[in-house]
């Protein structure tokens, strides 16, 4: 068996999610260390979830999670900065672009350019 490794407080977007079982969530993020990266948020969709909140599009953010495999566990979320307020073709094409991105990268091939240029448009 492998040994466990964790991540703590990498600068992250999640670039889309998708339910997984009764309350949680599966995660795509662009993380600038760790490349594209997929986490299972246990409990996210619950009601009282206190991570229900933070994991959005378009919010940066710092994760942590704990990985022995290519799927990971979210153990953390934080916003590292403000939201970006997107509307109207603004929203439409920075979906467009998480698309891209999502279809463009490896997983867990860094990419601290793209993380970059992603962070600044």
């Amino acid at each position: 068996m492998s040994a466990n490794k964790r991540i703590q407080h990498e600068p992250a977007w999640l670039l889309h999610y998708r339910p997984f079982r009764d309350s949680s969530r599966i995660l795509d993020l662009l993380t600038e260390n760790h490349g594209r990266i997929a986490l299972v948020s246990r409990g996210s969709r619950a009601a009282k979830s206190r991570l229900g909140g933070v994991l959005r599009p378009f919010l940066p953010l710092r994760v942590s999670w704990v990985s022995r495999s290519e799927l990971g566990t979210l153990t953390g979320a934080e916003v590292n900065g403000r939201p970006y307020s997107l509307a109207g073709d603004a929203l439409m094409s920075a979906y467009y672009v998480n698309e891209l991105v999502l279809c463009m990268l490896y997983r867990h091939d860094p990419q601290p350019d793209v993380f970059a240029a992603y962070s600044n448009t």
